[in-house]
């Protein structure tokens, strides 16, 4: 305990010195303003949680009790290890890697690892709604604390040993950079097609009967499948005890031990993958982030009337987009998510939206959600530079044919997403019409734009080391609430414009409203160029610094 509380000391100092500049001052600001937003819906989650627990209690109705009880573990299990694994929120504890060089034997590490990970914030999201489901049965409705606090107990102890293990696993098997972009793309197709499951059984239940008798018998065989899993093992025990401890002792024992023998099985799995990682080190091959960065790419070096600095920085940018695993992860998933768009939503939505027709609607939103696949790099523009961000300041090379390569690099790379967006969709959905295309197209480069403004002072400021051969790296955490202000700002303009477009009766006027939309903005970016130039050349020693920050 002495040593985890040391490791949590020192996490604690360096994040007080970070306070000591303005970026760690801003940065700690958006991350209080994200932790004030998770804790709001944690909030909500747990008070929905304990509501639903004590009308069900007070009818005394076990069935649906067991039914509130198996959404609490559940959603539970979602937020402590699904969540976690698929959108790596957290890493599996603190760098306790670096720990090995002491005397320390690994089964000491294991553990200061295993602790570190449950000290984490995320755990806030469904811990809360356990403590709520106890509370309200035990002082609310005199329900047995004994009973209620080792299933909960043990429950909680199991996903947090699991969130752990899983984390490990996956680090493990995503050593390779290969690897890291297979296994990316199947998470993410799973969780897409999981999303949409509700939706085309609903689409199954119009059109056949048999379809959704199917549909019926598959989930009641998940279901009969998840009834060894903690979530309904919990439920299982927690319902028995209510018979009392004659009827219940045999299979709340049983659904105890199975509980027990699932955390233990955990603890064990996750020490073997740990120490292997000891063994072998633990760290992925080291990545060739600048190998070949420099060599033009033909359709960069047929742009002849821009400077050559500009098409050099450009063609970069470009190559490590194309080359980075987030990259060419989101060049693989736009098709299928606008795929899993169209078959979702084109049903759902049945009537036209400010006389623009369903299909127009959905692929304007469908361009819009696009436009924010590479917002990660938008507003981190410098995040893989490395030691050649030194380059950019050591050679005389205009700042704003620094800051115009690597924009233009970035919208060469959305041009290929966003035909994809357009060739996809009409291939499933079918086509919206020439006017509506034009202003998809219009939308996402407004968007786009938009984002490229904000970005450009963003990443100067806010800089954040990247590693090119991994998906779940993340920008400055004013990086994100800004992307997030952009893109609800410039979905309200494109709003207000489709509503007065609505007005007049004709389609075509709407692209011709955000064509002077994005004229605007190219104007904007023109006369910004230069501010955001000196800016670049004002932050150089902390640009050079952040990127050679180890990963």
């Amino acid at each position: 305990m002495g040593r985890l509380l040391t490791l949590i000391w020192l996490k604690a100092r360096m994040w007080r010195h970070g306070l000591r500049s303005g970026t760690g001052v801003a940065d700690a600001a958006a991350g209080v303003a994200m932790s004030i937003l998770a804790l709001l819906f944690s909030l909500g989650m747990t008070a929905a949680a304990g509501a639903l627990l004590h009308y069900r209690l007070l009818a005394d109705d076990m069935d649906r009790v067991r039914i509130v009880l198996l959404a609490i573990g559940y959603y539970s299990a979602l937020f402590a290890v699904v969540v976690p694994v698929f959108f790596g929120l957290e890493r599996a504890g603190m760098p306790i890697r670096r720990l090995a060089v002491f005397p320390l034997s690994r089964g000491a590490l294991y553990r200061l690892s295993l602790f570190a990970s449950c000290a984490a914030g995320l755990h806030l999201l469904w811990l809360p709604s356990l403590l709520a489901a106890f509370l309200v049965a035990v002082v609310g409705h005199g329900a047995d604390p004994l009973a209620w606090g080792a299933f909960l107990g043990m429950l909680g102890c199991c996903l947090l040993v699991w969130c752990h293990t899983a984390l490990l696993i996956v680090q493990r098997l995503t050593a390779r950079r290969s690897a890291r972009e297979i296994l990316a793309i199947v998470a993410f197709a799973t969780l897409m097609i999981a999303s949409v499951t509700p939706a085309a059984i609903g689409s199954l239940e119009e059109e056949t009967e048999d379809g959704i008798s199917r549909i019926l018998e598959v989930l009641a065989g998940a279901a009969r499948a998840a009834s060894v899993l903690p979530p309904s093992l919990a439920a299982d025990g927690l319902v028995a005890a209510h018979a009392g401890y004659s009827d219940a002792l045999v299979p709340g024992l049983g659904s105890l031990g199975w509980l027990t023998a699932w955390t233990a099985a955990g603890v064990g799995l996750g020490f073997l993958v740990f120490a292997r990682g000891l063994r072998d080190g633990g760290a992925p091959p080291a990545s060739r982030s600048g190998a070949g960065a420099g060599r033009g790419l033909p359709g960069v070096d047929r742009l002849t009337w821009l400077p050559g600095a500009v098409r050099a920085v450009a063609a970069k940018e470009l190559r490590y987009l194309l080359r980075s695993t987030v990259g060419r992860f989101s060049l693989a998933m736009v098709p299928v998510i606008m795929i899993v768009v169209s078959l979702a939503f084109d049903k759902a939505i049945t009537t036209s939206f400010l006389g623009v027709d369903p299909t127009g609607v959905l692929f304007l939103g469908a361009m819009l959600y696009a436009s924010i696949f590479s917002s990660n790099s938008v507003f981190n523009a410098f995040a893989w530079e490395r030691g050649g961000m030194r380059t950019y300041f050591m050679f005389p090379v205009d700042p704003r044919h620094v800051i115009l390569g690597k924009n233009l690099g970035m919208w060469l790379y959305n041009a290929i997403i966003a035909a994809e967006c357009v060739i996809v969709f009409v291939l499933v959905a079918g086509s919206p019409g020439v006017a509506m295309i034009m202003s998809g197209w219009l939308t996402f480069a407004a968007a786009l734009l938009a984002a490229t403004l904000t970005g450009n002072f963003i990443s100067a400021a806010f800089p954040v080391s990247r590693d090119i051969s991994r998906v779940a790296n993340s920008p400055s955490q004013i990086g994100f609430l800004a992307s997030l202000v952009v893109l609800a700002t410039i979905a309200s303009m494109i709003g207000g414009l489709a509503a007065i477009a609505s007005l007049t009766g004709s389609l075509w006027v709407l692209p011709i409203l955000l064509t002077a939309l994005l004229t605007a903005e190219i104007g904007v970016y023109v006369a910004l160029l230069g501010t955001a130039a000196r800016f670049l050349a004002g932050r150089r020693e902390r640009l050079v610094r952040a990127a050679q920050v180890a990963l």
